[in-house]
């Protein structure tokens, strides 16, 4: 590859095939890029959000995440198609939906609406413009015309981030949350609030099982 853009590639650059073909190397096919450049064109062409309680971090209104101390973009990982982020502080780390920091930071919310849909039923689609605040049936219903399996972006069946389940035992001790506002807030059985509640479960990778 050195000898078809006349010097060795540094670090942080990348060689894109412009037709997907690995195997056609002529100069015509190729084009240099670099991940540093292409941070730069991110932080231009998004608005950024210092994240609550995590200042390191910036989130955008596309969902990507910017880590200031070390000036590189977060990638994170998926769990049940949603993009999830560790973020740290002083007091620790957490697990973070994309979706939920960019509606938290980007959107109003309306008192009762406590779940985030993804209008177009694509969970990897974070951009603040396909995300909206809505009460569970909202999205019950949403799913069922969107035609999707699960009941709903945030549904019943599905695992919780440990600092969800925190948030849960907490809320729930507070005496300010019976089960069945917390399985709203949630979206999940109220059985599986009780087992939270009772700490009746164990974590896996973060997750509750």
């Amino acid at each position: 590859m050195e000898n078809h853009i006349g010097r060795f590639l540094t670090r942080n650059e990348h060689v894109k095939f412009i037709d997907n073909n690995k195997n056609n190397l002529i100069i015509e096919n190729l084009k240099l890029y670099s991940s540093d450049y292409d941070v730069k064109e991110l932080r231009k062409n998004n608005r950024w959000l210092a994240v609550i309680d995590y200042p390191r971090y910036e989130i955008s209104d596309k969902g990507f995440l910017y880590d200031k101390e070390r000036e590189i973009l977060i990638k994170g990982w998926l769990s049940h198609g949603y993009r999830i982020y560790d973020l740290y502080n002083s007091n620790g780390s957490v697990k973070k939906r994309a979706h939920r920091l960019v509606a938290v930071h980007f959107l109003e919310k309306e008192v009762g609406k406590d779940v985030v849909n993804h209008k177009d039923g694509n969970k990897l689609n974070n951009d603040v413009s396909n995300l909206e605040w809505c009460t569970t049936e909202e999205n019950v219903k949403h799913a069922f015309k969107s035609g999707l399996h699960k009941v709903g972006n945030e549904h019943a069946n599905a695992k919780l981030l440990f600092v969800e389940a925190e948030e849960i035992k907490s809320k729930y001790k507070s005496g300010n949350y019976t089960y069945e506002q917390l399985g709203r807030e949630y979206n999940i059985d109220l059985s599986y609030v009780g087992k939270i509640v009772r700490e009746e479960y164990r974590f896996s990778k973060g997750l509750v099982e």
